[in-house]
């Protein structure tokens, strides 16, 4: 089993100008003995594959409805991820009806935003110095809310 820190540092050491261009990443992990290697899929058809899925996820991802409240209109996406499926289908938002289903994807999409603020709020605190100890503290506070909401969600 190869450490992350091994594969950390095989990144970095295709770092040029402060960038890391994916194509020289698998480029290199075309060797059997880059730490990377086992986390490609080698065999052409089933990368294929897996992309033609990747692109079809987009699409999927990309559809959307709107529901009007008030006499505003907001778009809605259309499909989300199935969260009590294993095999990475998509289920229609307008069919989702039970509590324990609604509960389920309320979950899963509010874990996914958490990420996303958590991952923008370690780069504002990497970077304070540059956009701001406000910038960092709303983050942070947005990051916590979020969290709160997650968690809440989760307990259901």
């Amino acid at each position: 089993m190869v450490k992350w820190s091994d594969k950390e540092a095989a990144v970095k050491s295709l770092l040029r100008g402060g960038r890391v261009d994916p194509a020289d990443l698998i480029e290199a992990a075309r060797a059997e003995s880059h730490p990377c290697h086992a986390d490609f899929t080698w065999d052409i058809g089933q990368a294929a594959s897996e992309r033609w899925r990747d692109q079809a996820r987009k699409i999927i991802r990309q559809c959307k409805f709107e529901v009007i409240v008030e006499d505003v209109a907001t778009p809605v996406v259309s499909y989300v991820s199935s969260p009590e499926d294993e095999d990475d289908t998509f289920v229609s938002v307008a069919n989702v009806r039970s509590f324990a289903r609604v509960s389920a994807v309320m979950a899963s999409e509010v874990t996914m935003l958490h990420g996303v603020v958590a991952r923008g709020y370690g780069i504002a605190l990497a970077k304070q110095g540059i956009v701001g100890e406000a910038v960092v503290s709303e983050l942070k506070t947005i990051r916590d809310s979020v969290k709160a909401l997650r968690d809440g969600l989760l307990e259901e």
